[in-house]
């Protein structure tokens, strides 16, 4: 709930003078301005990983280079920011992304789309994602 859009007077709540410096309130505040670029905004958004990424996806429709270092703190927004933004390897999230069994068969398959050898050891560590990684590539 958007407290801050309910009150009479929203200045009066707690908080208000920061609310920007949070990621999830920055992006709020960009939504409800049609998504104009905003560089204060921009640098908010940058500490955050899923932020960042929805940023260079929905605003940008391009690399987000300021938030390149938070999205390479998470597996799966990596993944995404890789397939989707760069359209190619994400070299600076890749080690995050081995991390994780589901974002590093998805980022052999759809990023990569070839067997990913230093992932291996990490994808097998999830049956289901194995399977479907031994599956996609014809390992026996």
């Amino acid at each position: 709930m958007e407290l801050y859009k309910l009150h009479n007077e929203p200045e009066q709540l707690i908080y208000y003078d920061i609310r920007l410096q949070i990621p999830k309130f920055a992006w709020r505040e960009l939504r409800d301005t049609d998504f104009e670029e905003d560089s204060d905004l921009e640098e908010v958004l940058a500490t955050d990983a899923e932020y960042s990424y929805m940023y260079a996806r929905d605003v940008l429709d391009d690399r987000f280079p300021a938030g390149e270092d938070a999205i390479a703190t998470d597996a799966y927004n990596s993944y995404l920011y890789a397939q989707w933004i760069l359209g190619g390897r994400f070299e600076l999230g890749e080690a995050e992304i081995m991390t994780d069994p589901e974002s590093a068969f998805l980022y052999a398959r759809d990023v990569i789309e070839n067997r990913w050898l230093e992932a291996e050891d990490s994808i097998r560590q999830n049956n289901a994602w194995w399977g479907d990684y031994k599956r996609e590539f014809g390992i026996k």
